[in-house]
């Protein structure tokens, strides 16, 4: 009898864990599926589309992707490419929203994503490796300009405003 309780209990593991195995797998296949976002932004990097909003749409969920120039070296060598995107999932009956700004190497392969927690706190241009951002100052009561100097690192955090990083 105990033989067969102890074959019983492992048959029982055993279908507990392939069970969360195939529990894991379903949830990692869905996460990338719904996040939808566009795997290759190459298309979307071209000097005559700077600064312009480009419309990505993938099953339910659109991506919204400005293209907001290069990083540049001190004797004019690409280093990165920048590109802020606002994309909206489709989860249940709400979208969820969800900003970044991404970071692409010179074959145009994301290099580092910083994920911002308002759309409203992406960059709005990017001029000698320095990027621009709107941001309200709750001293002024007004809405101001923020220049982040990225220079030619990545950096470890973004800064969207002057307390404000990622």
């Amino acid at each position: 009898m105990g033989e067969l309780a102890d074959i019983q209990r492992w048959h029982y593991d055993f279908q507990e864990l392939n069970m969360k195995a195939i529990i894991i797998t379903i949830l990692v296949t869905l996460f990338f599926n719904v996040n939808g976002q566009v795997n290759d932004y190459s298309k979307y990097i071209k000097d005559q589309l700077i600064n312009k909003k480009q419309t990505a749409k993938t099953h339910d969920d659109k991506e919204y992707i400005v293209y907001l120039g290069k990083i540049k070296s001190s004797n004019g060598k690409v280093l990165f490419y920048i590109l802020a995107i606002y994309s909206e999932v489709q989860a249940a009956i709400q979208i969820h929203g969800h900003s970044s700004v991404l970071y692409l190497d010179k074959k145009k392969t994301i290099k580092k994503q910083f994920d911002l927690g308002l759309p409203e706190e992406l960059p709005f241009e990017l001029k000698n490796n320095t990027l621009y951002f709107h941001y309200f100052n709750h001293k002024t009561k007004k809405e101001e300009l923020y220049a982040n100097h990225v220079g030619t690192e990545i950096p470890k955090v973004l800064c969207v405003g002057p307390n404000n990083c990622y």
